[in-house]
């Protein structure tokens, strides 16, 4: 009697140690791997290099070489070209209610905010499709400038007046500081997953105060007068907006 019941008890035993064995192997190749660090460092990152045309606010076009560097880090290094230079503009400045006495106002325009770019871009989200961007650029030369002038013959009480005997007003604005940091964020692949991607950037540089120069000649010349009270009126006025589109192709 015994007997019979020690052989069943080893019985009962050998079962439950087989049923646990079994539990345990299928567990083990349901579970995850132990050290996902392990297994993402054995995961070579893919280094690739994409070209990309944007425009908007701070570039009529601008160019540049992203670089995916790290799973969540881009560098984007790139050149954003906007100049413009016209003569003899004759906008109605009544429509922004400026008087003009008689006859038209001619404006020459220059502007050049053309300036190298060097940004760090955190994806931090799976699809990558969302940046935290920050950066600087460098406009060695960034300046507007523009010349006011009458187009024509002023009559003041019976006096004709040419353009020449009137003279000129011109106003230049500028920043001392090169480098402006920048500060934004952005949708869209910097570095397409396949060929070709569209983005969105959306940001602010942050400038030095501007700085307003006035130069008037003759019946203007009372005009420089205003030159500080310009100053002070720009001085808050520090950040510029970024919106920009821009088209990336992938090179490799």
């Amino acid at each position: 009697m015994k007997a019979t019941l020690l052989s069943k008890i080893k019985q009962c035993i050998g079962v439950s140690a087989f049923a646990l064995s079994v539990c345990s192997l299928a567990q083990a190749q349901d579970a995850p791997s132990a050290s996902p660090m392990l297994d993402s460092a054995k995961t070579k990152h893919k280094f690739h290099v994409a070209l990309g045309i944007s425009s908007g606010t701070n570039a009529l076009i601008g160019v540049d070489l992203a670089f995916h560097v790290a799973p969540m880090l881009n560098i984007r290094v790139g050149y954003n070209h906007l100049t413009y230079n016209q003569a003899g503009l004759q906008p109605d400045f009544n429509t922004i209610g400026l008087k003009v006495p008689e006859g038209k106002i001619a404006v020459d325009a220059d502007v050049n905010l053309s300036n190298a770019s060097l940004l760090l871009e955190l994806a931090p989200f799976k699809k990558r499709r969302f940046r935290l961007v920050v950066g600087a650029s460098y406009a060695p030369d960034m300046y507007y400038h523009t010349t006011l002038r009458y187009a024509g013959q002023v009559t003041l009480n019976d006096l004709v007046v040419s353009p020449d005997e009137i003279g000129t007003l011109a106003m230049k604005v500028t920043h001392k500081s090169k480098i402006s940091p920048y500060v934004g964020i952005g949708f869209g692949r910097v570095v397409p997953r396949k060929r070709v991607a569209l983005g969105l950037d959306l940001g602010a540089y942050y400038r030095d105060s501007p700085v307003v120069k006035i130069e008037a000649t003759k019946l203007l010349a009372g005009n420089v007068n205003n030159e500080t009270p310009l100053n002070n009126n720009l001085a808050p006025y520090k950040w510029f907006p970024v919106v920009n589109l821009r088209l990336a192709v992938r090179l490799f």
